[in-house]
């Protein structure tokens, strides 16, 4: 799978398939490309970490493949993969302000986020960097 697959995939089961505002879209692709950078990894390692991206995780079989139920299509799928296209070229500046991590709105903050710096919020997700880990 290629990279620009695996970005779209969790903009898509984070963000897009909810109707979420297109910064936030963004912000999902900036998180998952800053953490590939930052880990030296793959975006599809980053994507695929076991528990890293919960939307994604119902729509995988055991096996890791994505069912195909689940497969995206239309036109919100295409502009999607336009903004993993886009992120992946360095083409949007990080309005994420550093964020590795980030939750929705609707769960408790995690035990991990009193470690981290609030980046800010866009759509339904908080983002979060490491402290001391500046941008």
């Amino acid at each position: 799978m290629t990279s620009t697959m695996c970005v779209a995939l969790a903009i898509w089961f984070e963000s897009a398939s909810s109707n979420q505002p297109i910064d936030d879209q963004y912000s999902i692709a900036l998180v998952v490309v800053g953490r590939a950078h930052d880990y030296g990894w793959k975006p599809c390692d980053v994507v695929f970490e076991p528990k890293q991206f919960s939307s994604l995780n119902h729509a995988l079989d055991d096996l890791g493949n994505l069912k195909p139920e689940y497969l995206p299509h239309g036109k919100a799928w295409r502009e999607t993969k336009n903004i993993a296209m886009a992120v992946l070229r360095g083409d949007m500046p990080d309005i994420t302000n550093g964020a590795r991590f980030y939750y929705a709105d609707y769960i408790r903050a995690p035990g991990w986020s009193r470690d981290m710096t609030f980046t800010g919020k866009h759509g339904k997700h908080f983002y979060w960097r490491q402290t001391g880990h500046g941008v």
